[in-house]
This record gives C-alpha cells, sequence and structure tokens, in this order.
C-alpha cells in the first residue's frame, strides 16, 4: 500500500467507515489485517502504512506540511524588521500566489471538499491576507514619508502614475480575498462531504482521486487510459483543471519578484528563509509523491502538482543565486568603502604630520 499526503489522511473522518475501509484503485482492504502495517499512523491519519520506503514517504509529507504552513513567518518579521516591504516585494508576487491559493479555496468549495481541507485552503487565504495586509500598510506608510517636489513630479508624471497603478493592485487583491474569506465562511452547510474526491498534496490542495472510498459499486469513469481509470466524473476534471491553474500561478509568480530583485541589484527586504522554505517543502513533497507511486496513470493524474511543485524549483534556485550574488556584491561594495575610508584616515594623517614640520 502506498503512502498517502498527510493533508488527505488528515480529511479522512475518524471512526467513520471510510477510515476503516477503503480501497486503493478500486480494490478494498482492511489496513488492521497488514502484519506489518504501523497502528499510531492508520489510527491517528489512516494511513496504511507498511514498509520503510512508506514511512519515508509520510514523513517526508509531514515535513512539507510544517514548511508550507510556516512559510510566510520569515517574511512577517523580515517586513517589521525593515519596514520596506513595498520596495522589496513585488506586487505582481504577492497577487499570483494569493490566485494560486484562491484556485484551490475555490475547487473546494465547488467539489464539496472534507472540513480539513477548506480548513487548510482558508489559512493559506488568511496567511495570504495578512501579507498584503503588510504590503498595504507599509505602501501608504512609506508614501507618506516621501517627500514629493511639486515641480519634478509634474516634470516626472511617470512617477504618479505608477503610484497609482500600486494602489489599484492593492485595492483589487484587498477585495478578492475579503470575498474569497466571507464566501468560505459557511462552510458546505447542508452539504454532505465527498469521501476523498480529491487528495490534498503539497501546497495545492486539490487533485485527482487516488482512493476511492465506496461500497462494493464500481464507480464509473470518463476517461481511461490503457485500462485504468483517469478521470471518474466531472468534478474530478475540475480539480485537475484547478491543479493546472494553481500550478501556472505558483510557477509564474516568481518571475515578477525576479525581475525585481534584479532590477533593485538587492535582495535587502526579502526573507531568504521563506524561499528555503519552500524549495524544502516542494522537494519533499515531489519525493513523497514518486515515492507513493510511479505508474503511467498516476503520474498524469499528478502531474499539474508535480509541475507546481518541482516546476518552481528553477525559479526558486534562481532567487537563492540571487540572494548569494546581491549579498556577496553588497558585502563587497561595503568592504570597498571602508578600505576607502581608511585610506582617507590614512592620507589626511599624513598631510596632516607634514604640515605641522
Amino acid at each position: 500500500m502506498a503512502g498517502y499526503s498527510p493533508i488527505k489522511l488528515l480529511s479522512m473522518p475518524y471512526g467513520s467507515h471510510d477510515h476503516e475501509l477503503y480501497n486503493y484503485g478500486q480494490k478494498h482492504f482492511n489496513c488492521s489485517v497488514e502484519p506489518y502495517y504501523v497502528p499510531w499512523i492508520w489510527t491517528l491519519f489512516g494511513e496504511c502504512v507498511t514498509n520503510a520506503v512508506e514511512y519515508t514517504g509520510f514523513i517526508l509529507g509531514l515535513i512539507q506540511l510544517l514548511c508550507w504552513i510556516l512559510v510566510m513567518f520569515p517574511q512577517f518579521y523580515e517586513n517589521f524588521k525593515r519596514g520596506k516591504m513595498d520596495e522589496a516585494i513585488a506586487p505582481a508576487f504577492l497577487i499570483l500566489w494569493m490566485f494560486g491559493d484562491l484556485s484551490n479555496l475555490v475547487g473546494c468549495l465547488l467539489t464539496h471538499q472534507l472540513f480539513t481541507q477548506l480548513a487548510t485552503a482558508v489559512y493559506y487565504l488568511f496567511m495570504d491576507a495578512l501579507i498584503i495586509s503588510q504590503f498595504t500598510y507599509y505602501y501608504f506608510k512609506n508614501k507618506k514619508n516621501k517627500v514629493y517636489v511639486v515641480d519634478s513630479s509634474q516634470e516626472n508624471p511617470a512617477v504618479q502614475t505608477r503610484d497609482q497603478d500600486h494602489s489599484h493592485i492593492i485595492y483589487c487583491c484587498t477585495f478578492l480575498l475579503s470575498t474569497s474569506l466571507l464566501v468560505s465562511l459557511p462552510w458546505q452547510q447542508g452539504q454532505s462531504s465527498s469521501p476523498l474526491r480529491s487528495s490534498g498534496t503539497g501546497r495545492s490542495l486539490l487533485s485527482v482521486v487516488d482512493s476511492n472510498t465506496s461500497n462494493t459499486t464500481e464507480p464509473p469513469c470518463l476517461l481511461y487510459y490503457k485500462g485504468n481509470c483517469v478521470f471518474f466524473d466531472s468534478l474530478d476534471i475540475f480539480g485537475y483543471v484547478c491543479g493546472c491553474l494553481s500550478g501556472v500561478f505558483y510557477v509564474g509568480s516568481r518571475i515578477p519578484q525576479l525581475i525585481q530583485n534584479y532590477r533593485r541589484q538587492s535582495v535587502e527586504g526579502v526573507s531568504i528563509l521563506m524561499f528555503i522554505l519552500t524549495v524544502t517543502g516542494n522537494v519533499f513533497y515531489g519525493a513523497s509523491v514518486l515515492m507513493e507511486d510511479t505508474s503511467t496513470v498516476f503520474l498524469i493524474r499528478h502531474l499539474p502538482w508535480l509541475v507546481g511543485s518541482l516546476g518552481t524549483l528553477f525559479f526558486d534556485c534562481i532567487m537563492l543565486t540571487q540572494f548569494a550574488r546581491f549579498r556577496y556584491c553588497r558585502s563587497e561594495r561595503l568592504r570597498s568603502a571602508h578600505e576607502d575610508e581608511d585610506r582617507k584616515k590614512l592620507l589626511n594623517g599624513v598631510n596632516g604630520a607634514n604640515g605641522s614640520l
């Protein structure tokens, strides 16, 4: 029995028929009859772990989940410490990241996901709301502190235009986040949850079903590949589309920040720990998925999430390279400035000594 993602496991209701008996690829089984299963994992998470590979995949899944829970906190601290978030962070970076999380929430709501999956999706959007609120606060605070000369602003109206564009972006983001959070408050009231219609994996909570809980009737299938079902119903396809969109948003979010760093020739105000956590989470997620199964159908069904997680590694590595380069250049400039200052002091001392003679 291959390992599952911890988010999906946490969404399985404890004590229900789904917790005690579910099938993997249309085959029913009860994990408690397995000779080498891990009881505490099965009891707490409903995960059937029977060997070292599955156990390793489960632990990697827990680690990547923890990384995603903590990913924003280093940037919060960096913003509070420096107070120049509006100069360091590209607005498009936050917007695209938010749209990636928003596509998760929309998919969860429309496909009637379980409470834990919805709670995690709302948590991601809540963190997005906090960091966009920070950006808004520092943007207007620093804007008030800047001294604008009327004549110069008239000669260069591009400054005012750029500020207005940023204001419109901030207002739109705040509106979208507020609306999405309000819509998600009545989580599935009066609706029955679909048992594991999608699996939560990585930063993206939506995924096509890997285990389909049912009684004894074989579930219908919309699309087969070499005798194996790829999509069970239209909601599977919708979840797949949401996964594709979230992957595009997550991968695309890195590009504006890379451009922002290059234009500034600096990464001051950007937390390197935030990107270390994203790299760690994405690597561990990709490893846990590949350790679960490498069949063609499984990889097809997880392709958007693999692209969204492993695809961002390329840009995240460029981001870490920028940290190394710009911080090295900054230290070199500081060292050169100190040497120039020491040289001037030495020359002034020599000139003073010659003058006294």
